[in-house]
């Protein structure tokens, strides 16, 4: 936490919010083991769970936000094919995906991301309501129109491309 947050971290600035009169809210941190079976943490009727995600050499996690009934996963940079993640993402109203690399990619960037064929399988396999693509990176959205077809060819439910200050509806809330 001290190479992100500290006092010579990339985002020093930041560092407020671990302290303990850190305006307007403070931090407070958590170890979770990427490869253990996950954690959940729970404040005044939210609820996130989060589990370690396949993304290559670099830790990354996946979460699952439950709040007023409804439930939306968050995927984090990953390659989709991990069970447990599957497993906790099943049945979500929303589908968060970072939406990082075109169809075709290979090499490291295929190891740390996935596809749009991969993203279109997990949304299917988990049953979300809706998909919505974030994270967008240039190698993607070059090839936007064959991603979303490779997505439509896996999904049939609703898509969207995130954009700052969009709003989605949930079902439960």
């Amino acid at each position: 936490m001290s190479a992100l947050l500290g006092p010579h971290g990339a985002w020093r600035y930041l560092g407020g919010y671990l302290e303990a009169d850190g305006q307007p809210f403070r931090l407070e941190p958590r170890e979770i083991d990427t490869a253990g079976p996950g954690e959940s943490l729970e404040i005044d009727g939210l609820r996130v769970d989060a589990v370690g995600v396949p993304h290559g050499p670099v830790p990354a996690l996946g979460y699952v936000v439950h709040v007023g009934g409804a439930r939306v996963a968050f995927t984090g940079d990953q390659r989709m094919d991990d069970p447990r993640f599957q497993t906790l993402a099943r049945g979500v109203d929303l589908l968060v995906a970072h939406h990082a690399i075109a169809e075709g990619s290979r090499g490291a960037a295929a190891n740390l991301h996935a596809t749009p064929s991969e993203i279109g399988a997990l949304a299917d396999a988990v049953d979300a309501g809706r998909l919505v693509l974030s994270h967008h990176m240039q190698r993607a959205l070059a090839e936007r129109d064959a991603g979303l077809a490779a997505i439509a060819a896996r999904y049939g439910g609703p898509v969207a491309l995130a954009d700052d200050l969009d709003c989605y509806p949930l079902g439960g809330s």
